[in-house]
């Protein structure tokens, strides 16, 4: 027969021994109907794990020995299974019951106690900020000058107010002719192009400036960080070394490359009747959209298609398809090389100003 060996209780201690001893008999008697005060044990358990150390130690005490042998118990198993015996069912008890409910609520209320004294002494100790400015700071965010701020910020560089205000010109001559506007060329020389009556004097214009135009694509590069989201940065700086060096029909096909490369890896569209759809700058286009759009209008006219077979004129414009089919001299005149630099580079800064490269999407 198994024993139970229980360690001697203080005199003042009468409540742990009580308790103590109750948990063994129940604990016995679980064998026979144990889902019946599976219960009724978790919640002494708990209890038991929260009360002090002092009768804690002493249920940690308490040594039980089975009494059938562990060896027997599929054999015992099986007989009972087998057996029509009525199921045994634990009597309640009440007066345990109600102790193990009593110390749950006495542990809640001890606890109560202590985050209301803590939550006091902070509030007395910890000053409150003062937010009366929130309110004039909220109010300065609405004026006219923060506004042109925010405007500014969502433009490419080369921009001023009075280029801004050109709009349905800045898109007549990027739709017209796939000159880039966004980063370069300068201010003063994106002015003079607007100015210029015609599409030849825009295309002089290109040729006599290109070596300012070649300072203002190296200067936009220059701000871009090398990385995995510009694998092509090192190429176009080789690109612009071979302008400096006069090498420019080799660079602009290589730009060619490079601006292919990275509409590819940004997924964007790059056939000529998706590409006027996704790629068009508009009058309309919101503050958000304005360095994108703008970056992307020329690619629109890059992206143009050509069959020698359809009877329609060979474009005379710099244009992807052209270059890698049907190259000639014409697809690398003086005008278009200095186009296609100003578009890879102004599309690499696009795309690391606005952290293009870290997340395409099909556009």
């Amino acid at each position: 027969m198994g024993t139970i060996v229980v360690e001697e209780v203080p005199d003042d201690e009468p409540s742990g021994s009580g308790l103590a001893e109750t948990y063994v008999a129940l604990t016995r008697a679980a064998a026979f109907n144990q889902k019946a005060l599976e219960p009724m044990l978790n919640a002494i358990s708990e209890s038991a794990r929260l009360q002090n150390a002092a009768w804690i130690k002493q249920l940690a005490s308490i040594n039980v020995t089975p009494i059938i042998a562990q060896e027997q118990v599929a054999a015992l198993s099986a007989t009972v299974a087998a057996a029509t015996f009525p199921r045994f069912v634990m009597p309640e008890i009440p007066r345990l019951q109600s102790a193990v409910q009593s110390l749950s609520a006495s542990i809640a209320a001890a606890q109560a106690d202590t985050f209301a004294e803590l939550a006091a002494t902070l509030a007395a100790t910890i000053p409150m900020p003062d937010l009366s400015g929130i309110q004039s700071l909220i109010d300065s965010l609405q004026t006219e000058k923060w506004q042109e701020w925010l405007r500014h910020l969502h433009r490419p560089a080369n921009w001023t107010d009075a280029i801004e205000d050109r709009i349905t010109e800045v898109i007549g001559v990027v739709d017209g002719e796939g000159i880039p506007v966004a980063w370069v060329p300068r201010a003063e020389i994106l002015e003079a192009l607007l100015d210029a009556p015609s599409p030849d004097e825009r295309s002089l214009i290109l040729i006599e400036r290109r070596h300012e135009i070649l300072d203002d694509c190296e200067a936009v590069l220059a701000r871009v960080k090398e990385g995995a989201d510009a694998p092509t940065l090192p190429i176009a700086r080789k690109v612009l070394m071979g302008c400096r060096e006069g090498h420019w029909e080799i660079a602009a096909i290589s730009a060619v490359a490079v601006v292919h490369g990275v509409v590819e890896a940004l997924r964007w569209a790059s056939d000529q009747q998706k590409a006027a759809r996704h790629h068009s700058l508009k009058a309309t286009d919101g503050p958000g959209r304005l360095m994108e759009q703008a970056t992307r209008a020329p690619l629109v006219r890059f992206y143009d298609d050509w069959n020698e077979k359809s009877g329609k004129p060979r474009p005379t414009h710099i244009t992807r398809h052209v270059v890698s089919h049907k190259l000639g001299p014409d697809q690398v005149s003086a005008r278009n090389c200095v186009v296609t630099i100003m578009l890879m580079s102004s599309l690499l800064r696009t795309v690391y100003e606005l952290e293009l490269g870290g997340e395409p999407s099909a556009a």
